[in-house]
């Protein structure tokens, strides 16, 4: 960026040789924002430059890392209830075989799930891992420890900066606190939030693990249907 305003005020200066003093220091002046010289230019310049990375790091935390594997989860479940729907029509060696369909299904969602899980506890060793970076301490099963303790520090730390403006009179230090004091409260908010979607992820992980063995044990249950099954046709026709 640097080298491009350069070239550009050489450019200007080798075509145009008549320019007025004032269209002179018009091109000094972009080079001097080009270095970081010029004042307004330069804050604008750095302004958007952090305000375009808070955008990136906002929409990189609202990336939904459970999408595909929940759309594959949400199929096979609508699998298992069609392939129901038409076991409970069917007699035979058609029943049999629709029972094997749902035995197949209910497999596979043992795996996806796995999957999610796997996935959940990376999420949750991530999200742990940015939480200590910010004070917060984590117990063995992975519950926040000091939960209390840290926010309410923040929020007394918080207090503490509107209590210094109100207290000051002289307008730059009156600025300098609103601002301290809104930036804090901004942290605040998003350590809660970021809290909350810890927590969720936690309540996630224990559901998985429920629903695994749901679906194991409903796997066990229609192998024994179907064994049951065999059997009662082969007795009917012996």
């Amino acid at each position: 960026i640097l080298n491009s305003y350069i070239d550009a005020a050489q450019d200007i200066e080798g075509m145009m040789g008549e320019l007025t003093a004032k269209s002179i220091e018009t091109a000094n002046s972009v080079r001097n924002a080009a270095e970081g010289k010029g004042g307004k230019a330069s804050k604008s310049k750095s302004g958007k430059e952090s305000e375009d990375k808070k955008q990136l790091l906002r929409l990189e935390d609202e990336v939904d890392l459970y999408r595909e594997i929940n759309e594959q989860l949400e199929e096979v479940d609508h699998n298992l209830k069609m392939i129901s729907k038409e076991t409970d029509r069917t007699y035979g060696a058609q029943h049999i075989e629709n029972l094997k369909k749902e035995n197949e299904q209910l497999a596979k969602q043992q795996e996806l799930l796995k999957k999610k899980l796997q996935l959940t506890a990376q999420d949750i060793a991530n999200r742990k891992a940015i939480l200590s970076s910010k004070g917060l301490t984590f117990d063995a099963d992975g519950q926040i420890a000091n939960y209390t303790a840290l926010l309410t520090q923040k929020v007394n730390e918080i207090n503490a900066l509107y209590t210094q403006y109100n207290e000051t009179t002289q307008k730059d230090l009156k600025t300098k606190y609103k601002t301290l004091a809104d930036n804090a409260k901004e942290e605040y908010e998003s350590l809660k939030k970021s809290i909350d979607a810890y927590d969720k992820m936690l309540d996630q992980y224990r559901q998985l693990q429920e629903d695994i063995k749901d679906a194991f044990h409903a796997q066990i249950d229609k192998q024994i249907e179907a064994f049951n099954y065999k059997i009662d046709i082969d007795l009917d026709m012996s």
